[in-house]
């Protein structure tokens, strides 16, 4: 167990296997959405394509991504937009697919890379706090399509990545048209 695997309840004891990107990010699996809400998620943000979220006491956004399949660059994009711009705002929010592993990873890396840090830099920030985080190859060459064209316009290099904390910097920007929060569910 790792420090990053454990998040601070609000009543001062922990989460285990709830996940801390940074100040307004939380990473996990499916089955622990409520323990993120415990963890002081405000909102989450569901990244299962196989299923709806369930209904639970607090908001959640739907981005269906499909774990191994290609060309999602754009949903990936606006997964991660979404998150940049409620962590902007002051929001913690909760992010999860089904395992916690491929999808998860994949949109917390993106959410980095939308705030300046180069992909090989965000794999290893998520890394760091989501040791079995591994994006399938398909989500992988997804994030290597958006950090090309996130270069391309000037929005990642090594200065960008060094003007301030992650989380700062371009979130909520729109790189790919407007978003779209899927259903919102909940309370």
């Amino acid at each position: 167990m790792t420090a990053s695997d454990i998040g601070a309840a609000p009543a001062g004891g922990t989460i285990i296997g709830v996940s801390r990107l940074d100040d307004y990010v939380l990473l996990a699996d499916a089955g622990l959405a409520m323990a993120m809400a415990a963890a002081g998620a405000e909102r989450l943000v569901d990244l299962r394509g196989e299923t709806t979220p369930p209904r639970l006491p607090i908001p959640i956004d739907h981005f269906p991504l499909i774990d191994l399949e290609p060309g999602q660059d754009a949903l990936i994009l606006q997964a991660a937009n979404h998150v940049a711009g409620l962590a902007a705002t002051g929001i913690t929010v909760g992010v999860y697919c089904q395992a916690g592993i491929s999808r998860t990873s994949t949109v917390a890396i993106a959410y980095l890379l939308v705030n300046g840090v180069p992909l090989d830099e965000a794999r290893d920030v998520v890394r760091a706090a989501r040791p079995q985080a591994m994006p399938a190859l398909s989500l992988w060459r997804s994030l290597e399509h958006i950090a090309a064209v996130l270069v391309n316009q000037g929005l990642v290099n090594q200065e960008l990545a060094k003007q301030g904390p992650i989380g700062q910097g371009f979130a909520g920007q729109e790189l790919a048209g407007p978003h779209h929060a899927g259903g919102s569910h909940g309370a």
